[in-house]
């Protein structure tokens, strides 16, 4: 019998916790200071209690200035389902009308939303979250999200093809978010099959899981976007530095509308890949094509690593590679592709 049992929080706790974090949340958002007297008033519990709810969210990474008098964190704009609702309407709909929901604190944003559509397909719908518990992205690596800071939003979407005609789907992915970060103002390049980079420096990633929806499929698309300062808390992919929007432009980001702007974008690129599959998209993504014409390293694990020459991606969306003279082909799956000088 373990000595020091660990205390039972129930799933009301939680709950209580989380929806209290989340109104401080959006009380600090102002970015002005706050003395822990006046949200002790606000919240009826004692400065304890706030103290150690504001030392939590500072955990989750959310960059703070606490002392025992007042707390200050930068200004953000929080996330709001009626305010993305509204941001889809001013861009129009032309296709589709979209369920969008907004949790201040949950698992997984794509794992949710992928276990509705396997068990009910419905139209359109995309789940934002604060923070997640337990953010994916490839090969089981762990997202890291803070709340104000970072951006993590799934999209449900059905297509027409079915999984067996998806090939090269996630770089079109990219090259929608890629679009919006340029509208943003910031110039990116991308990186086989699933990153957005910044001067080398990982901006976003994505991840997109399917699920078979009688002849056609439908999409979760899971985007991760690093929109302010460098989190504490979690972790991220280690083979790339961290870029964040907040750093190439000025004033606060409006999640909600980049939000909205990445629904519409994705809507708009997938609904020509429906059409054309990848091969409509090959040359523009190899334009934007981070380690084109590079010496890089491809790690596929438990295979060997290769060392080769970057050519771009094939119609298809697979990654060519000049190895001792020979062309190869590599496809989706556990491989990931760094610069030889970072490799080591």
């Amino acid at each position: 019998m373990d000595a020091h049992p660990k205390p039972v929080v129930s799933a009301t706790d939680e709950a209580d916790r989380d929806a209290r974090q989340a109104a401080l949340f959006r009380i600090l958002a102002d970015g002005h200071p706050h003395r822990l007297a006046d949200l002790s008033g606000k919240f009826a519990i004692t400065a304890s209690r706030v103290s150690t709810d504001l030392a939590e969210l500072q955990s989750l990474g959310m960059p703070m200035r606490l002392d025992a008098d007042d707390v200050q964190v930068p200004a953000s704009v929080a996330l709001d389902g009626a305010a993305i609702e509204a941001a889809l309407e001013r861009l129009g709909s032309p296709r589709n009308r979209w369920e969008v929901r907004v949790a201040f604190s949950l698992a997984s944003t794509n794992t949710v939303l992928l276990r509705e559509v396997k068990t009910r397909n419905r139209g359109p719908r995309l789940l934002a979250a604060e923070f997640q518990r337990a953010g994916r992205g490839r090969l089981g690596r762990d997202w890291a999200s803070a709340p104000g800071s970072s951006l993590t939003v799934s999209f449900a979407l059905r297509i027409g093809r079915g999984i067996a005609l998806l090939d090269g789907v996630t770089l079109v992915c990219g090259l929608a978010v890629q679009r919006v970060v340029a509208d943003e103002g910031v110039t990116t390049r991308l990186k086989w099959p699933n990153d957005v980079l910044v001067d080398g420096r990982k901006l976003a990633g994505i991840l997109v899981e399917a699920q078979a929806s009688g002849a056609g499929t439908m999409l979760v698309i899971g985007v991760g976007i690093n929109v302010g300062p460098a989190a504490a808390g979690g972790t991220q992919p280690l083979e790339l530095r961290r870029a964040c929007l907040q750093e190439e432009e000025s004033g606060t980001i409006d999640r909600n509308r980049l939000i909205a702007r990445l629904a519409r974008a994705l809507e708009a690129h997938l609904a020509a890949f429906d059409l054309d599959g990848f091969s409509a998209f090959a040359a523009s993504w190899n334009a934007e094509d981070a380690f084109r014409d590079q010496r890089v390293t491809l790690h596929s694990a438990p295979m060997p690593s290769i060392v080769g020459i970057a050519r771009g991606v094939d119609d298809s969306g697979a990654l060519l590679l000049d190895v001792d003279g020979e062309r190869r082909r590599v496809i989706a799956g556990e491989v990931s592709l760094r610069p030889v000088q970072d490799a080591e």
